[in-house]
């Protein structure tokens, strides 16, 4: 995770550890060997605090420094998402015991326990594996959820947290679901999954809108232009498909990848989209006409993730334990080395 200021990445590994790393140069500030088990995830608050989730079924809040503020304790399971509310007020987590736990970040103490499949339908299995991911809506007053549960179905849970209820369970899928956003209005959440479906949502009544069933394999990763006109996603038929939202028909069919298209990301612009595959290859399309820029053949395993920075230029994570920084043409900035284990997820800060 980037710091709000840019000038500094957060990572967690396998290796037990949290470490600051300087952007600039990639050297290493300071390593944090506290937790006991594996690191799973890491997220900065708007002033510069940080967080990190581990196996060890702790949640630690750091300052800016690397000094430890406290440790959440009373998780019923490893933990393997946190987020912090856009005001930084708020932190919350989702762990192996399917709940969504809210903190307040200042007073180091539990505000919420929600339980995910407390309001499920009947024919809903509880999850077996947990609550993967949870993020915070822009505007700071609702939380998405995704769960990786058994047959029959999978669900994302939609909550309230002004008044800290579940609003519902979006339940229609049948398989694990790997990737969720809302849509720029807020009015809409897209999500996709094993399942091969992408399914848009109506994020006030969790009504379906639209399933989108094709012959297109596991949905791997999605994301919104920043116009809020159109949505990517990346498939395990080595394609990226990007679709209008409005009326949610496909735009372009983008072939060139040669293996699963792990993660996808739209310039700020909206001109552009970066992709990145199992092939080993970071890709740049033009969104207009789906053409290729430039393939960079640079890491040496899998690139499961990639993000753009406000300015432009972008960044990749990959199983080969590095994170690479390009610019907007390609050119590479510098390559983060030092990470204990594959990298699953990178993010800038709002400013870059």
């Amino acid at each position: 995770a980037f710091s709000p200021d840019g000038q500094w990445i957060v990572s967690g590994s396998h290796d037990y550890t949290v470490r600051i790393w300087k952007v600039s140069d990639g050297s290493l500030l300071t390593s944090l060997p506290f937790h006991t088990k594996s690191v799973t995830c890491v997220a900065f608050s708007p002033d510069g605090w940080f967080a990190s989730g581990s196996l060890d079924h702790t949640v630690r809040i750091w300052k800016a420094d690397g000094s430890l503020v406290c440790t959440l304790t009373g998780l019923g399971g490893p933990v393997y998402a946190v987020a912090f509310s856009p005001d930084g007020q708020f932190i919350v987590s989702s762990s192996d015991d399917n709940t969504i736990r809210v903190w307040d970040v200042y007073m180091g103490s539990l505000v919420q326990n929600f339980s995910v499949h407390s309001d499920a339908p009947a024919w809903v299995t509880p999850s077996r594996t947990g609550v993967k991911d949870v993020a915070f809506s822009a505007d700071g007053q609702k939380i998405v959820s995704g769960a990786w549960s058994g047959l029959p179905a999978d669900c994302i849970g939609v909550w309230n947290v002004s008044e800290w209820y579940p609003l519902r369970l979006l339940c229609g899928h049948t398989a694990s679901v790997q990737t969720a956003a809302f849509s720029l209005d807020g009015q809409s959440i897209v999500s996709g999954s094993l399942d091969e479906t992408i399914r848009i949502w109506n994020a006030s009544d969790g009504s379906t809108i639209h399933v989108l069933n094709g012959s297109f394999g596991y949905v791997w990763d999605l994301a919104i232009s920043p116009d809020g006109q159109l949505f990517a996603s990346g498939h395990s038929d080595d394609r990226i498909r990007i679709w209008r939202l409005s009326n949610v028909s496909l735009v372009h069919t983008i072939s060139g990848h040669t293996q699963d298209v792990l993660g996808v990301a739209f310039s700020p612009d909206g001109q552009w989209i970066v992709s990145g595959s199992h092939d080993y290859t970071v890709r740049i399309w033009k969104v207009s006409d789906g053409s290729l820029l430039t393939s960079l053949p640079f890491h040496t395993k899998s690139v499961t993730c990639v993000a753009f920075s406000p300015d432009g230029w972008f960044a990749s994570g990959s199983l080969d334990h590095t994170v690479r920084i390009w610019k907007a043409d390609g050119s590479l900035v510098c390559t983060l080395t030092g990470l204990g284990g594959p990298v699953y997820a990178v993010a800038f800060s709002p400013d870059g």
